[in-house]
């Protein structure tokens, strides 16, 4: 994190926990949770106490985990490059992991019984709070594995968020960018919190060397990009396989209950009014007078005389 940034700009993570203590403390709650998950294994179709149980226990476990990762992502968040941070984030990932995979028998287990004994659990005034959650169970029916499988799967879960790990790093940790010149030619660094207003400079040379300051630095590593990118894709797809999607897009649209149709509607939708897009550019480049249109000249205010420039604390009191 920089240094330099007022502490009024920056986040409060002591409203999640006020120290490391507390941190550990619902780290511990969760291991513990975690060893009496498997004392419903193989029983949610006992009785309504059983089914239950394992639900109110799964979302017990979930909501710390929820906290207790987030909180460890942000903290990497605030410099990705902290040694203490990253060591955090891999514990409460490896723990994420973990609760995947005990709870992992939780669906399996739910959809392998019976149509009656379901609706009669339901009847249960308890499980009205989980009417969404049973709903989505069953929607993903087509998708769910047997509960052997699933451990399985969840299992993988470290392994296949490497790539994302692996571009956070490399984006938010490695990269620096050059030096360029601001308005009143003032040395500045570019990074991709100043990015979006040296691009609104109206100076085009300013926007001009922000854009092959960041974009060229990307560049010479495009291929690294690319690998860790590729693995992305691999194992979209064979999530999608494992789960019998027919793409990973299908896959993907699946997760939030999205129709594929809705997906294609858009993308047309899109395509058939890009010439709106192409009279706005036309009437942009008329407007700066230029002869050609580059992306560094797409940000910049057509108005003149607007510098609306908002301070943190009058945003939030906006909001």
């Amino acid at each position: 994190m920089d240094r330099d940034i007022s502490k009024n700009d920056t986040w409060k993570l002591e409203d999640i926990y006020q120290n490391q203590d507390e941190w550990e403390k619902d780290i511990g709650q969760v291991e513990k949770l975690l060893t009496e998950a498997g004392k419903f294994q193989g029983r949610l179709g006992e009785g309504a106490d059983d089914f239950f149980g394992a639900l109110h226990l799964s979302t017990q476990i979930q909501e710390l985990i929820v906290k207790v990762h987030s909180y460890a992502r942000m903290k990497l968040d605030e410099d990705n490059a902290n040694p203490l941070a990253q060591a955090k984030f891999g514990r409460a990932a490896a723990l994420l992991t973990r609760v995947e995979t005990a709870l992992s028998f939780i669906i399996p287990e739910i959809l392998a019984l019976p149509d009656d004994t379901i609706s009669n659990f339901r009847n249960d005034s308890r499980f009205a709070l989980y009417s969404h959650y049973l709903d989505d169970i069953f929607r993903q029916k087509p998708h769910t594995l047997t509960s052997p499988e699933e451990q399985l799967v969840a299992r993988t879960g470290e392994i296949t968020r490497t790539p994302d790990d692996f571009f956070k790093m490399l984006n938010n940790a490695d990269l620096t960018f050059p030096i360029i010149k601001d308005d009143q030619g003032k040395e500045v660094e570019v990074t991709k919190g100043n990015f979006i207003k040296l691009m609104q400079s109206k100076k085009r040379r300013v926007r001009c060397e922000a854009f092959q300051a960041l974009y060229g630095t990307y560049q010479k590593l495009e291929n690294t990009f690319a690998s860790a990118l590729n693995a992305g894709v691999k194992r979209d797809i064979f999530y999608a396989s494992v789960r019998r999607h027919q793409s990973a897009r299908s896959a993907a649209l699946f997760a939030d209950n999205i129709p594929p149709a809705v997906y294609d509607s858009l993308v047309q939708t899109i395509r058939s009014n890009l010439g709106e897009m192409h009279r706005y550019m036309e009437l942009r480049k008329k407007i700066l007078g230029l002869d050609e249109l580059h992306m560094y000249d797409i940000y910049v205010p057509l108005a003149e005389g607007v510098k609306w420039v908002i301070p943190f604390p009058e945003a939030v009191a906006m909001l």
